[in-house]
């Protein structure tokens, strides 16, 4: 009996050790596919390095990183005009100060000065807020490193509206 309950309890560990080996490496497969397009290691083959260096070269390419970051901070954009294109509208921004900006939306051509509130996630992001002339509460969220920004807008009648879109300085 003590041999049938021995031999019971190393079957028992083993399979556990295979099936947790087993499961991390189908984690880990999952996470190469999702993270590189495809699994570095082939079924039955030994890790292919070349095609990791060219995922790796290419994906970091200098290039590609320069076409998607703006690269700025938040103190290289006071005082200068950016264009933001939001999916639903554009407008011309001018940060003064962290609780001041003007803006213009290309529509209206009118120039709106702002008083703001600033919070500073970091030097590279902030978020900021202002209530505009129509009651219009605005909650911005710019990272001016990568050139991207996402607002919120509660309008005075109660709905909201969500734009997405990417800073640009403006030439």
């Amino acid at each position: 009996m003590k041999l049938v309950n021995s031999t019971l309890f190393i079957i028992f560990v083993i399979t556990a050790i295979f099936s947790t080996l087993s499961a991390q490496t189908d984690e880990r497969k999952l996470a190469e596919i999702l993270m590189f397009g495809k699994p570095f290691y082939k079924q039955n083959t030994e890790f292919e390095w070349e095609y990791y260096d060219a995922i790796a070269e290419e994906n970091n390419s200098i290039e590609k990183l320069e076409n998607k970051e703006l690269s700025l901070t938040y103190q290289n954009i006071i005082g200068k005009e950016m264009i933001i294109e939001y999916d639903l509208f554009t407008v011309e921004i001018m940060i003064t100060t962290d609780s001041t900006l003007s803006w213009k939306d290309y529509k209206s051509k009118k120039i709106n000065n702002e008083k703001t509130k600033t919070i500073h996630i970091d030097n590279k992001t902030i978020l900021k807020s202002w209530l505009e002339v129509d009651n219009t509460l605005v909650v911005m969220f710019a990272d001016f490193y990568q050139g991207d920004t996402h607002s919120i807008l509660y309008k005075n009648d109660g709905n909201i509206e969500l734009a997405n879109g990417s800073i640009k300085l403006k030439d």
